[in-house]
């Protein structure tokens, strides 16, 4: 459902106003959905970003190793990102773990990845995560700085297989 994905938990709902203004100006350009969603994610993205912004303007997130994220892309078919279940849920594990980490430190975090990326994620990890934020790199306003609070690595969600 595309609107989950506009008012989710990283938007907070408050911003309906400036959500209808970003549809009525995209609308004409695009009838797609998801594309409507990711133009008006980019006209909010000081809104999407503030709840994991620090006070010295830094914004706390977990990242991919570009290893990582290239397997991520080569997975992706049809706008769903096709894992085997053992590195699914490697995934959801070390995700889940660091989530919960860095709750107890009292710190927000989202899950900062590259924006062709952004969408089929978010919807992979909807049920097992749904309070994990992810946001692309692109929604990241220029003057905040990116603080990877955690690098999830290739051999953290593929160590299963590699051990098979």
């Amino acid at each position: 459902d595309w609107s989950s994905d506009v008012c989710s938990s990283d938007l907070p709902i408050t911003n309906l106003t400036r959500i209808f203004e970003s549809l009525s100006a995209n609308v004409s350009s695009t009838k797609d959905p998801n594309e409507l969603v990711e133009r008006i994610r980019l006209n909010l993205n000081r809104a999407i970003c503030e709840q994991f912004t620090d006070e010295q303007g830094r914004i706390h997130g977990m990242v991919f190793e570009p290893r990582l994220e290239l397997e991520l892309r080569r997975a992706l078919q049809n706008g769903r990102i096709i894992l085997p279940p053992e590195a699914f849920e490697g995934l959801i594990l070390k995700l889940a773990t660091e989530l919960r980490d860095a709750s107890a430190r009292k710190q927000e975090v989202a899950l900062l990845v590259d924006s062709s990326l952004r969408r089929p994620i978010r919807v992979m990890l909807q049920r097992g995560l749904p309070d994990l934020a992810v946001i692309s790199y692109s929604e990241v306003p220029i003057d905040t700085l990116l603080e990877p609070e955690v690098i999830v690595r290739y051999d953290e969600v593929f160590r299963a297989m590699q051990q098979s």
